[in-house]
């Protein structure tokens, strides 16, 4: 043989969101269009001003010059017709030495055609390989004997550049890449990083496919002048003509525009479901701009936009057929592509085989459709000569020829099996490979594997190579051809889709999912309904799974990793083994400390409280409600002190911060060591930072990942960010710890904390259960406070109980009333008191307040006019200064003259001074568009100096770093938990550093000044949670490159949580599908002085969400402490443990309602509840309204619990008087001409007289 064939490969182009079908226009609206920001040539060069001048407009009736920067990005990759662009080498300008003979070089883009960039095949490292990494180059695994190193070496290049510059190099690569790609026969799969359908989630988006038609030819630059003796280099780009047209008779695109229209901002439906996304197991084939795919990749994608298409249709009626019938063609012909053993190559790679994928080509064209590769290989390891081309067989060397003839049968089975699965090459070397498994962490032995090849998902479903069921179904179920000609190993051997290895596989991924939406169990009912409805779109092969099938694998398969549990009406469900076990061990380990002894500790709380707040205030409310304050904190203390396990929560403001050093000042506690824990960066620095000014010593603070990836063994794993348990016990430390912002954590957090901990006498869990449920499995902090909770909490003062401690008396920032943490309340899902709803008077106009404002907006152009004002108003910008320098300073900037400097352990600690909040990242409204909109209005002069094309020893600021566009001065937020070197840490430490994922920032060098005089490339973070010292961060290498920073003038309601700012500023759309009662309380509570809300549409819309089926925490299934009983409630699921309901089923605040309520109800008296009363402009929301038709007369009946307390006694006394004022009289009176007001109370031990209550009842005409 002497032919060398190259392997059939499909393409991949990544392309830009457009909002017109990327068909040759300008975007509609350019200025809304931030997901395109995500490619980094886009967000350097886009000028929205000048896009929105000639917005919808056609490419053809413009200037090139003037063309968007989306062009370059292949935005038109639908234009109709062709056009010219011209490019321009990026080192012409900047190494002027080297490259100044280059000139822009004409590139012909074809109508209906993309220019394709397989940037990674230009990269130095990815080319060569790089030893340290353990990474091979392509030079390894494609016959690229033309590539030379030595080519690259480039006299007068003044930097050390990570792409190559030879054309020879060029050409070679860029041959060898396109080799795979053939006109009529490859698929082009085009998409996108980011579109506005969906949150952000990593993931690719499809945007759609269809063939490969033409691929137009390699460009060389042209040069001035002869470029003999220099550098010579080619375009990268290539022009792929694809077969798409708008009619979508050969290929489609994906409805996403219009279902952006449809949805109604997600008031119709949710534009996330009619989403299609790449294969999660082919992440890198969809990524570097253009990349191979290959045949089961494509298939994957394919199946993937047919279920969208399918939600599609449902949703919003969009015709599909001509979609679905290509769909099915190009699936036909992708099975017959991929033959019965697509993963050859892969697997003969794992075991040493050099370029492998050409070997398994030669092996498959040697033995045609009907042949069996493995025993052509047989016959190559044999006789290399003779059955390879030459330069195949002369790299398969005397070792590797022995290796498989040595072989034993077994392990030949084995990588036969593996074979038939399309791994990667990455993939493969971990499951080919018995000795890279257990490294791996990979519990599987070849035996396993040959019984039930559905381990390669289950084993690997955690691991950043996770392989999909999908993938290994079509391994599995191969067609009636290939299942006859080449059978499984019978032990290996899937008859039925329902054979009970997969059942348990497709039950497991059902219960990964399942933990995405918060549940660590799902009834069996839900399992089988998904599963029947999943099918065939996602899997390919219909599961007609029963509940007598799913017996057969629980009896077979499920032990060991799916666990039989039951909900509370004796239904089946299941649960993952590890968070089976993770439940036990934190249920048992609660139980047990809750059950225990208290400690034997003598200590006048109350002594301490005084001299650490001072004296009380003068005589009045103030007094008596800081007197209550520290009355319910020092029974606190007292109940902390003793437990083994205890919990203390409170709404923010009530002083738990402060609590919690007057405990840990207690010398026999500081004596025996403190650990202080918290999921977050910021939490866990509070906590130092009050500790440190209370003197506080013999402390250490850490976040959770920090003391969990050191503990022995590691309890966190970095690279997959999976908290897991060992089986092996904890290590002895301090003898009290404390963890803070514990609604944040997820059962497996909590269980891997747990486990280990050793030797603790004093566990103390704080934390707002109120807020956002953790991101992950279950709500183990509210669970536990469920568990532990008095059964008479609510009418209890102070709430304390064993093991149970809670605050109530908000005291943030001293004395007076806070009406921000009063309209946070509502959202709490606490008992209120009938005068709480004064705070909606705020919302009206009615009247001003400190601590809360109001600004209405009705659409995104509003939005971005009103922004500034309210930035410039609630921030007190200096009208002396111009209004980049005020915004500046708001963040720590220093003016000198005309310029603003940030300097170290000023500017990093006033990056919380301000916040802007969004619940979602998408949308006009959301954080990207909010980020964009601050950085081009505030930053602009500072981006065009960073932008510059000047010399290096001209340049003042470094280039911008990544999508964001982050230069000097931004405030910037870490995402990803990391252990930073000393080199890369000013003042160096004595040893590595730690940047926990959510620390706020703001940058503050390089800049050359005249103490700094050299070229400034890096930048340099300091952190408000460690001031005084600067992280520096390199720029990112590419699009693809995981850049740790993002700009963070706006963020998330999440990411926000468990930090705090001065000012907050909190941007509410309408929509209801982004917005729940926890977000709204958390982002209510972020701000110590003041929050500006800037809603869409009328503010009074907010109080419907407080009700109980907005919540998120409720709506999750969880058995920690006992089997799950979700009710239903307005429509959504809730645990009837976390909620009170009525006898009728609506969910209510307090047990007091509910008993009245049910009284109600019993004497068939219709009410309604917390209906909103409007009158005079103003709303009012009464326990209970009753309409009495027969009489005329409406009752508004408010039931009072906490009049002992003087400012609740006085804002209902103000609420009555606003009742009279209205013409509402009390019942007693007679009523009045607008109604008759009904008032009860809790008595005074609590309790409710619910005789007293059944007389009120009769009176107005029960029975």
């Amino acid at each position: 043989m002497s032919t060398l064939t190259y392997p059939l490969r499909h393409v991949s182009i990544r392309v830009p969101w457009h909002d017109n079908g990327w068909n040759g226009t300008v975007c509609t609206q350019p200025r809304h269009n931030t997901a395109c920001l995500k490619l980094v040539n886009i967000a350097e060069s886009k000028v929205e001003a000048d896009e929105e001048k000639v917005r919808g407009q056609s490419l053809k009736d413009m200037n090139p010059v003037d063309f968007p920067p989306c062009v370059k990005e292949r935005s038109t990759f639908m234009a109709p017709f062709a056009l010219d662009r011209l490019h321009e080498h990026p080192y012409v300008k900047s190494s002027p030495d080297t490259h100044a003979h280059f000139k822009p070089t004409r590139l012909h883009y074809h109508a209906y055609a993309a220019a394709g960039l397989p940037f990674r095949w230009m990269m130095k490292r990815v080319v060569f390989g790089d030893n340290q990494r353990g990474e091979r180059g392509l030079v390894e695994s494609f016959p690229l004997e033309r590539v030379n190193q030595s080519f690259e070496d480039t006299p007068g290049l003044k930097f050390k550049s990570l792409w190559l510059q030879d054309h020879r190099n060029h050409r070679a690569l860029l041959d060898c890449f396109w080799n795979h790609v053939q006109s009529d026969e490859s698929l082009v799969f085009v998409y996108a990083k980011q579109v506005p359908l969906v949150e952000d989630t990593g993931r690719r988006v499809l945007i759609g496919a269809g063939r490969v038609l033409e691929l137009g030819p390699l460009t060389e630059y042209d040069y001035d002048g002869s470029p003999e003796g220099k550098i010579r280099s080619l375009l990268w780009e290539r022009m792929v003509i694809h077969s798409v047209r708008p009619g979508f008779e050969d290929g489609f695109l994906m409805p996403y525009q219009e279902a952006l229209a449809k949805s109604d901002e997600g008031r119709a439906f949710d534009p996330a479901e009619v989403v299609a996304f790449a294969p999660e197991d082919r992440f890198s084939e969809f990524s570097y701009a253009t990349e191979h795919v290959g045949h089961d990749a494509a298939i994957a994608a394919l199946l993937a936009c047919r279920a969208a298409l399918l939600r599609s249709a449902e949703l919003f009626d969009v015709a599909t057929a001509k979609q679905e019938a290509w769909i099915d063609q190009q699936l036909g012909r992708l099975w017959t592509r991929r033959g019965p053993f697509p993963g050859l190559g892969a697997v003969l790679g794992a075991t040493g085989v050099p370029m492998a994928h050409f070997v398994a080509q030669a092996l498959a064209d040697s033995v045609g459709d009907d042949g069996d590769p493995w025993t052509a290989w047989r016959a190559a390891v044999a006789d290399p000569s003779r059955h390879l081309p030459a330069d195949l067989a002369r790299r398969l060397d005397g070792t590797i020829a022995k290796s498989w003839q040595r072989m034993q049968p077994q392990r030949r089975q084995v990588l036969e099996l593996l074979s038939r699965i399309d791994l990667t090459a990455e993939q493969a070397e971990v499951l080919a490979v018995p000795e890279t498994r257990v490294e791996q962490g990979l519990i599987l032995d070849d035996a396993e594997l040959l019984r039930n090849p559905y381990l390669v998902y289950e084993t690997t479903r955690l691991t950043r190579l996770p392989v999909a069921i999908g993938t290994v179904d079509r391994g599995l179920f191969p067609t009636t051809f290939v299942r006859e000609r080449h059978p499984l190993p019978e032990q290996s051997v899937v008859q039925t889709p329902v054979d009970a290895r997969r059942l348990r596989a497709l039950t497991i991924r059902e219960l990964e999912n399942a933990t995405v939406r918060g549940d660590t169990l799902s009834p069996q009912a839900a399992v089988i309904a998904s599963l029947r409805k999943r099918a065939p779109e996602h899997d390919e092969h219909h599961t007609p799974v029963t509940a007598d099938l799913l017996a057969v694998a629980e009896d077979e398969h499920f032990a060991g990793e799916i666990r039989l549990v039951e909900m509370a009406d004796g239904s089946r469900a299941y649960q993952l083994e590890r968070l089976a076990k993770s439940g036990e061990l934190i249920r048992n380990t609660i139980d047990k400390r809750a059950q225990s002894q208290p400690h034997q500790l003598k200590a006048d709380w109350r002594h301490e409280l005084d001299q650490q707040l001072g004296a009380l205030p003068a005589e009045g409310e103030e007094s008596d409600k800081e007197e209550r304050a520290r009355q319910e904190k020092a029974a606190a203390l007292a109940e902390l002190a003793v437990r083994r396990f205890c919990v203390l929560i409170g709404p923010a403001g009530t002083g738990k911060t402060t609590l919690l050093s007057v405990l840990c000042r207690d010398p026999s506690i500081q004596a025996e060591g403190i650990l202080m824990l918290a999921p977050t960066g910021k939490a866990r620095v509070r906590m130092e930072d009050v500790a440190r000014r209370a003197g506080i010593q013999n402390l250490q603070a850490l976040t959770l990942a920090q003391y969990l990836s050191r503990s022995k063994p590691q309890r966190y794993e970095g690279a997959t960010g999976r908290y897991r348990l060992t089986g092996q016990p904890g290590e002895k430390g301090a003898r009290t710890v404390i963890v803070d912002e514990c609604s944040m954590l997820t059962e497996e957090m909590t269980a891997a904390l747990l486990e280990a901990l050793s030797g603790v006498h004093r566990l103390i869990f704080v934390g707002d259960p109120r807020q956002l449920p953790p991101i992950g499995a279950g709500r183990p902090f509210a669970d536990v406070i469920a568990r532990l909770q008095p059964q008479d909490i609510e009418t209890c003062f102070p709430r304390v109980g064993p093991g149970y401690a809670e605050l109530t008396v908000p005291r943030r920032q001293g004395a007076g009333e806070r009406e921000d943490l009063q309209l946070a309340a509502w959202f709490g899902g606490g008992v209120l008191g009938p005068g709480e709803d004064q705070v909606f008077e705020i919302l009206a106009g009615q009247r001003s307040s400190h601590t809360i404002q109001f600004v209405r907006w009705d659409t995104p152009d509003e939005l971005e006019a009103l922004l500034p004002i309210s930035l410039a108003a609630a921030l007190q910008f200096n009208p002396q200064q111009v209004e980049w320098q005020a915004f500046a300073c708001s963040l720590g900037g220093q003016q000198s003259g005309d310029h603003v400097y940030f300097n170290r352990s000023r500017s990093g600690q006033r990056a919380e001074a301000w916040q802007l909040l969004s619940p979602v990242r998408q949308t006009p409204w959301g954080v990207d568009t909010l980020n964009r909109t601050i950085h081009v209005r505030y930053k602009a002069p500072q981006l065009e100096v960073a932008r510059a094309r000047v010399m290096p020893w001209k340049r003042r600021l470094p280039q911008p770093f990544g999508d964001d566009q982050i230069i000097y001065g931004d405030k910037v937020i870490n995402v990803r938990n990391q252990s930073i070197g000393q080199q890369r840490i000013y003042p160096k430490p004595a040893e590595r550093g730690y940047l926990a994922n959510g620390e706020i920032g703001i940058a503050i060098g390089q800049i050359r000044t005249k103490s700094f005089k050299y070229e400034p490339k890096t930048l340099q973070v300091e952190f408000s949670t460690q001031p005084g010292i600067s992280f520096e961060f390199y720029a990112p290498k590419g699009d693809d490159d995981d850049f740790s920073l993002e700009l963070a003038y706006a963020l998330t309601v999440h990411k926000a949580q468990g930090s705090e700012f001065d000012v907050v500023f909190l941007v509410l759309p309408s929509s209801p599908q982004v917005l729940t009662r926890e977000l709204l309380y958390t982002a209510l509570t972020r701000q110590k002085q003041k929050v500006i809300v800037l809603h869409q549409g009328s503010a009074t819309d907010l109080q419907r969400l407080s009700a109980e089926r907005y919540s998120a925490t409720a709506t999750r299934l969880t058995n920690l402490f006992g089997p799950p009983r979700p009710v239903e409630v307005g429509g959504s699921f809730l645990e009837d443990r976390l909620i009170h309901r009525t006898s009728r089923g609506e969910a209510v605040r307090s047990k007091s309602e509910v008993i009245i309520a049910n009284l109600l109800h019993a004497k068939g008296i219709d009410y309604h509840y917390e209906h909103p009363l409007e009158l005079g402009g103003v709303f009012k929301y009464p326990d209970f309204t009753i309409e009495d038709d027969d009489t005329g007369i409406t009752y508004y009946w408010e039931h009072c619990g906490l009049l002992h307390d003087a400012a609740y006694r006085r804002r209902w006394e103000e609420k009555q008087q606003w009742y009279r004022e209205q013409g509402i009289l009390s019942l007693e009176e007679g009523g009045g001409p607008k109604g008759a007001l009904i008032v009860t109370r809790d008595q005074r031990d609590g309790g409710i007289d619910s005789a007293g209550i059944a007389a009120v009842i009769a009176k107005i005409g029960g029975c």
